[in-house]
């Protein structure tokens, strides 16, 4: 069969198969997350069968390893979303005393009514963001619970699920990629992992430098968005100035709001967008506009949560595509 039709028709199949990932993404979506999961650990779990321990011994290892990691991150979340629900009244006083400011300003120097509605109301725009943040967490909670499930069944059949694959990839190339693979996704996110703590550190340091509230929340903030390459350090660094207006507008500290901005970008540019794509693209294979479109792409199938895994999906995708292009 002709190359260019083979690759026609695995493209076509794949977007279809994103299509209907699209449909059916609230089921599909905690099954793609116990996968990504038990990919990331399939090193460790490998390790673990390969000492010759007792199933049930692996298995109660990886789900305590498991559990551990998901408390840190939901405990991370709800104490970061506590805090800011806590401190948006201060905010928004704050907000309220600027925007009459700006108002008496605008009606002094320039002729007409200036329609402001928009600006008086964003208070509450954020407050319904918050809410609507506390909403997903929970909604977020049962789709790691289900994940959870899947992935208990994951480890339990680990070897069975590695001669499945063994019997399925006849061809040792084939094989070998898809062992690549595995590896590739496994350094992608320690490499995510060090780089999120590094901005994550820095940010933090910064902005406690700087006297800026709840410095330790944007920090936890700042590591999470992290992993979700480019959008994710920008929509971070946006609210960070925001905030910061909010809190030294008033005060006429303009050199503690431009330090915060500056550097802030500067931390979220260097190590965000020259580091974090040099590296990814490097020990992925993938080019740094490849990484922008997987997050496109799988941003759209599964929203926000499926831009954490978008890169090493896409990985698995360019690889699979590689080999059918040498056959």
């Amino acid at each position: 069969m002709n190359k260019s039709l083979v690759i026609s028709i695995h493209i076509i199949a794949i977007i279809t198969l994103l299509f209907a990932f699209r449909a059916a993404s609230s089921i599909l979506l905690p099954m793609s997350i116990a996968l990504f999961a038990y990919i990331v650990m399939f090193p460790l779990v490998d390790r673990l069968y390969k000492m010759h321990l007792h199933k049930f011994i692996v298995v109660s290892i990886l789900m305590l390893i498991y559990l551990l990691l998901i408390s840190i991150i939901l405990i991370a979340i709800i104490y970061t979303v506590d805090k800011m629900i806590n401190t948006l009244p201060q905010y928004a006083m704050e907000y309220q005393k600027l925007y009459e400011k700006f108002s008496k300003y605008l009606a002094m120097h320039l002729n007409g009514d200036i329609k402001l509605d928009w600006l008086k109301n964003i208070n509450d725009k954020i407050s319904s963001l918050l809410n609507n943040i506390t909403f997903s967490i929970i909604s977020t909670l049962k789709i790691i619970i289900m994940a959870m499930i899947y992935d208990f069944f994951f480890f339990l059949e680990h070897k069975n699920i590695v001669k499945g694959v063994n019997k399925v990839t006849h061809s040792w190339k084939l094989r070998c990629l898809v062992g690549i693979s595995i590896k590739q996704t496994s350094k992608y996110m320690r490499v995510k992992l060090i780089i999120s703590s590094i901005t994550a550190i820095l940010t933090f340091v910064v902005l406690k430098s700087c006297s800026m509230q709840n410095a330790h929340t944007w920090g936890i903030l700042v590591f999470f968005f992290n992993f979700i390459p480019v959008i994710g350090s920008l929509i971070i660094t946006l609210c960070i100035s925001f905030f910061a207006f909010l809190q030294f507008a008033l005060a006429s500290a303009w050199g503690l709001f431009s330090t915060v901005c500056i550097l802030c970008i500067l931390i979220q540019f260097i190590v965000g967008n020259i580091v974090d794509p040099k590296i990814t693209g490097s020990k992925l294979n993938l080019n740094p506009i490849f990484v922008l479109f997987s997050l496109a792409l799988w941003g759209y199938v599964f929203g926000i949560m499926g831009m954490f895994f978008a890169v090493p999906t896409s990985c698995f995708a360019w690889n699979y595509y590689r080999y059918f292009k040498n056959l």
